[in-house]
């Protein structure tokens, strides 16, 4: 649960905010690398996730934090004036960037009387756009990749594409080559038009395949992965 978890939070930072309400502090310092706003924030138990996001290497940290929502916006914002939030679903989002790098952090409210959970890491402000495409996913014949992200330590990968395929005819390319390759559907039924979960028995993997409005998503991981 707390890989799948780690996963699903990794994305929302890596991604833009939808459905939120976006505004800028104001002008002022706006530089700050993980390792400076874990003193100012100060969480407990920080945990530290490598990643590889379109070839370039980072580190996802999380941990907790005793102080409420309103108490580390106003620490963050007397720290990093220049840094942009983004609020949404009782949760805030807030980049700090600097010249080279963007440091990306997400709060989230998990209840009350329980600590914040902080997510943070610090990425390049340009990810490459071109990178070679992960060998282990596969993709349709005319996909153009997206974003790929790669947890070594968990031997797990996600990749996105764009492609002008049909769901449905998408997911049958994808199907005929996991097929090919020694993968088996996990469902009685095989895919449907819209993705499918297929099942590695000699490699113990799983691989989870969806499509929606012109964009496949692949997320390959061991399947003692929880």
């Amino acid at each position: 649960m707390l890989r799948a978890l780690i996963f699903m939070i990794f994305l929302a930072l890596s991604a833009s905010t939808a459905q939120a309400r976006i505004y800028l502090w104001g002008s002022g310092r706006s530089g700050g690398g993980t390792a400076e706003l874990d003193r100012i924030l100060n969480p407990a138990g920080v945990l530290k996730e490598p990643v590889i996001i379109n070839g370039v290497r980072a580190e996802l940290r999380v941990g907790l934090i005793g102080e409420t929502l309103n108490d580390c916006l106003r620490i963050l914002k007397a720290a990093f004036p220049a840094a942009e939030c983004a609020m949404g679903f009782g949760n805030v989002k807030v980049t700090i960037k600097d010249s080279s790098y963007q440091t990306r952090i997400l709060l989230i409210n998990t209840g009350l009387g329980n600590p914040l959970v902080q997510f943070s890491i610090r990425i390049p402000r340009q990810i490459p756009r071109e990178f070679a495409w992960p060998a282990d996913l596969p993709r349709c014949s005319d996909a153009i990749p997206l974003q790929y992200i790669r947890y070594p330590d968990r031997k797990s990968v996600y990749g996105a594409f764009s492609t002008t395929l049909n769901s449905s005819v998408a997911i049958q390319e994808i199907d005929a080559t996991m097929r090919a390759s020694g993968w088996t559907p996990a469902t009685r039924g095989g895919s449907n038009d819209t993705g499918g979960i297929f099942i590695n028995e000699k490699t113990l993997e799983i691989m989870i395949v969806n499509f929606h409005n012109g964009q496949g998503s692949i997320f390959r991981k061991p399947l003692d992965t929880k």
